[in-house]
């Protein structure tokens, strides 16, 4: 499923009236040719809207995105850009989390959208994305393996976001070897794990299987975020950050068909982080 990304003309113009129109033109680059974004944004909370802290030259700047699904294609749509000093920045936040009407809400249609990738399928498409690589293969497959097969994994969107970040780029691998290690998470608030100058946050869960309340609890870890030490917590999702400071339901039964396993034993399905799930972040890609 190729990712494009469209520049309104509002932004567009935004970006021109603060000198970022070059810097916006290279962010689009950069995301096609990847063919994902995560790590380049932060989820605004609750919304279906993405923040990007800046655009040189002015630190102040927010450029602010929307991923569309058009059809079996997805769509970033840089919808404007914003100053944090400016009131109508604090609108904007508490509508996109209340979910009441933003001032972008008519920057786009869903019609001009499919015009935009159907003009691009036929005469830019969007590079293939890479075959995952051996080690890549090995995150995906070996899950089933023995190292962590009485415990189902989960993954917020800080995770999934953080997982492809630049900070973790080069690190995947042992991020990977060392979630089969993890221990001392199973208390309220989790537990913080050192991994070559980053930190995992992970809390072990006990839920009850959905095929009945007669079943034995499992395990199941939700992978929170990795970040540097003293910044790990910050923007986490609230909903995910109030799950952690509480101990989960004496008899949690699971129902939302999303999560991802990592055992080959039966398990509950992930009601603690699929509200937030996303795409696999396996390949560090988009799709």
């Amino acid at each position: 499923m190729p990712l494009f990304v469209h520049i309104t003309d509002n932004c567009a113009k935004d970006a021109k009236s603060v000198g970022s129109h070059d810097a916006l033109l290279d962010l689009v680059d950069k995301i096609e040719q990847e063919q994902r974004f995560e790590g380049l944004f932060e989820t605004a909370a609750n919304s279906p809207y993405r923040i990007r802290n800046s655009l040189s030259p002015r630190k102040e700047s927010r450029l602010i995105a929307r991923e569309v699904e058009v059809g079996e294609h997805s769509v970033l749509v840089m919808l404007g850009i914003m100053s944090v000093s400016h009131r109508d920045y604090e609108k904007f936040k508490v509508s996109a989390r209340e979910g009441l009407a933003t001032n972008f809400d008519d920057a786009y249609t869903e019609t001009e959208l499919a015009t935009i990738v159907q003009r691009r399928l036929m005469s830019d498409p969007v590079p293939e994305k890479p075959a995952p690589t051996a080690v890549e293969y090995d995150m995906i497959f070996s899950p089933l393996s023995e190292a962590i097969s009485d415990v189902s994994i989960c993954e917020t969107r800080d995770w999934m976001e953080s997982f492809g970040s630049k900070e973790a780029e080069n690190r995947r691998e042992t991020i990977f070897n060392a979630l089969g290690s993890l221990r001392g998470d199973d208390k309220v608030g989790g537990a913080l794990h050192a991994v070559d100058n980053l930190q995992i946050w992970s809390r072990l869960f006990e839920v009850r299987p959905e095929s009945g309340a007669d079943q034995a609890l499992v395990q199941m870890r939700l992978l929170v975020k990795i970040g540097k030490e003293g910044e790990i917590r910050k923007d986490v999702d609230p909903a995910v950050l109030a799950l952690m400071d509480k101990p989960p339901p004496a008899h949690e039964t699971s129902t939302e068909p999303n999560s991802t396993p990592a055992s080959r034993s039966s398990m509950a399905t992930c009601t603690l982080c699929s509200h937030r799930r996303a795409e696999s972040v396996s390949t560090g890609a988009h799709g």
